[in-house]
């Protein structure tokens, strides 16, 4: 990609701070190109001349390693490097200028160091070693073939802007810095290591053979056209692809960023055990496999068309991923982009995210809309299979009337069919958000346009799947326009409060029947350290008598609590009688005697057993209650059917020896006491 350049008119001389300050004669009229390249963190400015600079001192160009390179056209005024051909182990010392301008051939060494420069104008073979070093300045603007050793170190620079053969390794190395112009055939290994940085501008293809190694902090930049074997990143390394790459084989260990002008193509075997951020389009016809290091980011076009098994992390984040292969998802995928699947896409662990994916989805994993925790969203599906979880987020009963974004609970949407395989457990809820359910809510949270399969796999329409708080949640299978699942509570009983108590039959031939389930308690209401799931029910007293209450036929462990009332407010209720199973023993229905007073109005409590120190709902189901009045006169403790003084003997006795007969119970405390000799006296004088 081009970068932005600064134009000056030409210069005589130039002069590069890099700890070795040197200056290099240029001839008047000749072109001067300037060209630093950066990582991402520093700005980059390239300074080209193509007309006359007028220079009466000395431009410096100072950089930090491993920043600037130079590229320098007909710069040099050197002599030419001898002797041609060098032998073997003979060694060419390079620490002023020197160039070449015809074939040279070196089976010896060259060695540029202490600030030096060699520039290639024509055909340089080198069989033996050449070795740029601490400041030196390698250029080649004609042809270099590599058949043995080249070595970029220790902040040193080699620019190659014309055709370049390597059959052997070139290694850059320590800080140096390695541009690429022209065209790079590689049939050996490229080592960029140690904090150096490599950037290609040119055209680098594999010849027979190529490996690429990048390593230990360094950089490549590819800025056109890169097409190798084998290319290793490794940990702490980065690429950076600006350009179009066709990779046979890739192994990522470190970070590559593939730009949003980047094409990136992998032909064979794919490895990510690092990060991988894609802004452009990346296509894969390998065999992808990332473990658990390893993560990708795709803002932009991502294609498999074999084998992807992910074991790390996969995240579509706005972006666009084909799969014409097989990917299998065994850690964590995120979707918030768009995935096309005309193949096999399966998820055997962890799915999350607002996207759509469209094609058939796999699921034996678990499934969680939005972004959790806390983050609401809808999951749009066109095609679904599943017998894995999905995780539902609640906070709101808002589903976004049509704007999706503005859910405040999690569901699906599937415009195709769904065939699921749900058992209880399959469906979890969490309420978020400080949300309280109540009675009589209800969530689509799978909404499907086509046909809805649910295999009975131990879940059926109207089965709770959970309790939050002290509210029952149920699914349906045919919620919504017929085909949809839907979460739902329950109505709360009518009488679930005080004040809307049911009247009860005193006939024990006919009884009372209710329920119990979805019901709740309220605030400040009194005897609930074993009862929960309270309903109420009310009685009027026509006369004096004996009243007996019983819950026998209610199918669910009952308590049952009677109360008459001095004032309004359930606080103040006065308990008269309670129990929790009968006397009868081996039941777990509840039963209760108590005297009547004429025109009391007595309240009479039916709740579910609920062990001592829990909290949530009590037992619950049907509620059978049954009432048998017996009408008494109280005082008329000889039976005669009248209050007299024939009374009074029969009184004393009770008295005396701890016995009870109820109409001797003139206050109605459960006893025959001392308490109820005032009263008992006040019938008499009536």
């Amino acid at each position: 990609m081009e970068k932005p350049r600064a134009f000056f008119p030409s210069s005589k001389t130039f002069s590069i701070n890099s700890g070795l300050t040197r200056t290099i004669a240029i001839p008047v009229g000749e072109a001067i190109f300037c060209s630093h390249i950066t990582p991402r963190i520093l700005h980059s400015h390239d300074l080209r001349n193509t007309g006359t600079l007028l220079n009466y001192s000395t431009i410096r160009i100072a950089y930090c390693l491993p920043i600037y390179f130079l590229i320098a056209c007909n710069v040099l005024v050197a002599q030419q490097i001898a002797p041609n051909p060098n032998p073997a182990g003979n060694t060419i010392s390079v620490t002023g200028n020197q160039s070449n301008d015809v074939v040279f051939e070196n089976s010896g060494n060259i060695e540029i160091s202490g600030g030096g420069a060699l520039e290639n104008l024509l055909l340089l073979n080198n069989h033996g070693t050449i070795v740029n070093e601490s400041g030196g300045i390698l250029i080649d603007k004609m042809k270099l073939n590599n058949r043995n050793t080249i070595i970029n170190d220790n902040a040193s620079m080699m620019i190659t802007s014309v055709c370049n053969e390597f059959n052997a390794t070139l290694t850059n190395d320590n800080f140096g810095m390695l541009n690429i112009g022209g065209s790079l055939l590689n049939g050996a290994a490229v080592i960029n290591d140690n904090f150096s940085l490599l950037e290609n501008d040119g055209c680098v293809r594999w010849n027979g053979i190529g490996t690429w190694t990048n390593r230990n902090g360094s950089m490549i930049i590819n800025n056109h056209v890169f097409d190798e074997l084998f290319l290793v990143n490794e940990a702490t390394a980065t690429i950076e692809n600006n350009g179009n790459m066709d990779l046979h084989t890739f192994h990522n260990h470190g970070n590559f960023n593939n730009e949003q002008s980047g094409d990136l193509y992998i032909g064979s075997v794919f490895e990510n055990h690092g990060l991988i951020i894609n802004h452009g389009s990346l296509e894969s016809f390998a065999d992808f496999n990332q473990p658990a290091t390893g993560t990708i980011f795709n803002h932009g076009f991502f294609k498999n068309s074999d084998t992807v098994l992910n074991l790390g992390g996969f995240r579509n984040e706005g972006g666009h991923f084909v799969n014409e292969g097989t990917f299998i998802n065994g850690y964590f995928m995120i979707n918030n982009g768009q995935i096309t699947n005309n193949n096999v896409l399966r998820n055997n662990l962890k799915l999350e995210g607002n996207g759509v994916i469209l094609g058939l989805l796999e699921d034996h994993g678990q499934i969680f809309p939005g972004t959790p925790p806390g983050n609401t969203g809808v999951m749009t599906l066109e095609n679904w299979c599943s017998n894995g979880f999905i995780h539902i987020d609640i906070g709101g009963e808002f589903d976004g009337g049509g704007d999706k974004s503005l859910t405040e609970f999690d569901w699906i949407h599937v415009t195709g069919d769904a065939d699921l395989f749900f058992n209880f457990n399959h469906v979890q809820i969490q309420l978020i958000n400080n949300f309280v359910l109540t009675p009589g809510m209800t969530f689509e949270i799978i909404d499907v346009e086509g046909t809805l399969t649910q295999h009975n796999n131990g879940i059926s329409d109207g089965d709770r799947v959970a309790v939050l708080g002290d509210i029952d949640v149920f699914v349906t299978f045919s919620g919504g326009d017929g085909n949809d699942v839907v979460l739902y509570t329950n109505p709360t009983p009518i009488n679930d409060d005080l004040d809307g108590s049911l009247f009860m039959l005193a006939n024990p031939d006919i009884g009372t029947v209710g329920t119990n389930v979805d019901s709740t308690t309220q605030v400040n209401e009194q005897d609930l350290d074993e009862t929960g799931s309270t309903v109420w029910f009310f009685f009027v007293a026509t006369s004096d008598g004996l009243m007996t209450v019983n819950t026998f036929g209610s199918d669910f462990d009952t308590q049952l609590h009677v109360y008459t009332q001095s004032s309004t407010g359930i606080e103040n209720l006065n308990l008269v009688a309670s129990n929790n199973d009968a006397s009868a023993g081996g039941t777990l229905q509840s039963e209760a005697s108590f005297v009547v007073t004429s025109g009391t109005i007595y309240q009479i409590r039916v709740g579910g057993f609920r062990a001592m120190g829990q909290t949530g709902p009590g037992a619950e189901g049907n509620i059978l209650l049954q009432g048998n009045f017996e009408p008494i006169i109280l005082g008329d403790v000889n039976l005669d059917g009248i209050v007299n003084l024939l009374d009074v003997e029969p009184f004393i006795d009770l008295l005396s020896n701890g016995s009870f007969q109820l109409e001797a119970d003139i206050n109605g405390d459960g006893s025959v006491n001392l308490l109820d000799v005032q009263p008992f006296i006040s019938l008499l004088s009536s």
